[in-house]
């Protein structure tokens, strides 16, 4: 209704200020009389305008729509449910309700306790399933740690998982664990034994050399024997007529031969 009334006093105040433009045109054609003063009309305008400012009601007091109407309905409602139920379990005095998603955002943190602290509020069923996605996410970390080669982690996470349930993430990862150790165990008898092996033919090698350089040495003795020149010795009970030629022996070894000692025998011949 006061939107009513201020559009026409709003249209009242349009007509009073046409009237008065007309006014100031009649004026200026030097008709002058037949009409009221122009100021009283001036504030006429200005009154209808007041007026029909006041009476327009502001956003603020525009009536409700249906849609406000049904959603202050609901708040009430919600209001009175509270107030009859009582709190429901939170964070905190003013904390928004803990849910699984949080629990479980909270496992691939790797809170685990944490995860269970609100597991735990929200019933065995709960409980049950975050326990079961920790073994997995233990599990998968394991696996993941095998594979980088880091099977110190691996057997500290699988060792932390025997208090949960065991999911197929962690008996695959304990299967892992088991191929990795069991190739590294190889590896190491290999490499023991390829190092025995480079040893041995080390080991045969110098055996080989060291019988090689015997009998290198043998044959020159051998050698150095047969080319050797006679020695006094040889010639024992010969003239030096007999033997024909000179030949060395130790100096006054072979008087014999040697009369002079100088070592040189048979040195006329």
């Amino acid at each position: 209704m006061r939107l009513v009334i201020g559009t026409l006093l709003l249209v009242a105040a349009l007509a009073a200020l046409g009237y008065l433009v007309w006014l100031f045109v009649a004026d200026a054609l030097k008709r002058p009389g037949e009409r009221p003063g122009k100021s009283a009309i001036g504030v006429v305008v200005a009154l209808l305008f007041l007026l029909g400012i006041v009476a327009i009601p502001s956003s603020d007091d525009e009536a409700p729509t249906d849609g406000s109407r049904a959603a202050e309905q609901r708040s009430t409602s919600t209001a009175s449910t509270a107030a009859e139920t009582g709190p429901t379990s939170s964070t905190g005095p003013t904390g928004p309700t803990q849910t699984i998603q949080d629990a479980q955002e909270l496992v691939e943190d790797d809170d685990y306790d944490g995860a269970l602290v609100i597991a735990t509020a929200l019933g065995v069923g709960a409980e049950e399933t975050i326990r079961r996605r920790i073994a997995n996410r233990i599990g998968r970390r394991a696996s993941a740690a095998v594979r980088r080669g880091s099977r110190g982690t691996a057997r500290s996470l699988l060792a932390s998982s025997s208090d949960y349930p065991s999911t197929k993430a962690v008996v695959n990862a304990r299967a892992q664990l088991r191929g990795s150790e069991q190739r590294a165990a190889a590896r190491r008898r290999e490499l023991v034994a390829q190092r025995r092996r480079v040893k041995a033919a080390a080991a045969e090698k110098r055996r080989v050399e060291r019988a090689t350089a015997r009998r290198r040495q043998e044959k020159e003795a051998v050698a150095a024997e047969e080319n050797a020149p006679p020695s006094g010795g040889s010639f024992a009970g010969k003239t030096c007529g007999e033997i024909g030629m000179p030949f060395s022996v130790p100096p006054g070894s072979d008087p014999e031969h040697d009369a002079d000692g100088d070592g040189e025998a048979c040195e006329s011949e």
